[in-house]
């Protein structure tokens, strides 16, 4: 469900007040530290080594790099409490899957900032029952953290696409969220190696499925097609659960014992500065 728009802007003043506490004290941080530097080249041996002014250089430069994420993220703010609250775009696709059916999606997409997705290591745990596991160098662990596949980039395009599964009578109940979920994440799957051929960080859905059989299963540690390789965002610790309902305002369905799903969704992400 959206929120009201006041209380929406309510939000973003209050993530914009924690934003200017947070670069306060980075701007101290560096300010401190441009003072040590000073005074070990001054006044000090420290630096004939040059091994710790080398670490004290990197420091440097990694505060200077966060602080002008913040920053952005600050003017970020300052438009979005000014303007209005981007909604969620839709539009239904009509897609012809590989058994030559017809079948209506559902395509839904929102910007949010990056700083705004749940992800955690520990949520990466879940992906230990998967038979994926270990066996799939999209998945862990061999997934990179969160925070280095994004790269820095400040804003995240999360896009969902959604079928139901009335569309799938010729499968028999129990596969018909198996053909669903390929449908969808096909369809993902395509968009997010556009967005990359176009230089664009991506991350989708599920393991990845680009060779018939992954490089990993014959221990290997290299893809054999990394062009075509997507790491998952389960697999990097974020909680695909709260994102699909705070970015898309959708929830998540799974069939299983005696639940059976109306509609399957797959949801990725385009990273972007």
């Amino acid at each position: 469900m959206l929120l009201f728009k006041e209380e929406v802007k309510m939000g973003i003043l209050m993530k914009k007040k924690d934003l200017e506490s947070t670069l306060r004290r980075l701007e101290a941080d560096l300010e401190d530290l441009e003072e040590t530097m000073s005074f070990n080249l001054s006044y000090t041996s420290a630096h004939i080594g040059g091994a710790q002014f080398r670490k004290d250089e990197e420091t440097l430069e990694e505060l200077r790099q966060e602080i002008d994420r913040i920053r952005t993220l600050l003017k970020e703010c300052e438009t979005s409490a000014a303007g209005t609250v981007p909604q969620v775009m839709t539009e239904v696709v009509e897609h012809a899957g590989d058994d030559g059916i017809v079948y209506y999606v559902e395509r839904f997409e929102r910007t949010i900032s990056t700083t705004d997705i749940d992800f955690q290591v520990e949520n990466t745990l879940g992906c230990e029952a998967c038979s994926q596991h270990a066996r799939n160098l999209a998945c862990p662990p061999f997934s990179p953290p969160f925070l280095r596949h994004t790269n820095g980039k400040n804003r995240a395009k999360v896009i969902g696409y959604r079928v139901s599964l009335d569309q799938f009578p010729q499968q028999a109940v129990e596969e018909r969220y198996h053909a669903a979920f390929g449908e969808v994440r096909g369809l993902l799957v395509n968009e997010l190696l556009e967005d990359r051929r176009h230089g664009r960080v991506v991350a989708g859905a599920g393991a990845c499925l680009a060779c018939k059989e992954c490089a990993a299963v014959h221990g290997e540690s290299e893809c054999r097609n990394p062009a075509m390789m997507i790491y998952s965002l389960e697999s990097m610790g974020v909680n695909i659960v709260a994102l699909s309902e705070k970015a898309l305002d959708l929830r998540l369905e799974w069939s299983g014992g005696s639940r059976t799903a109306e509609y399957v969704i797959a949801i990725g992400a385009v990273f972007n500065d």
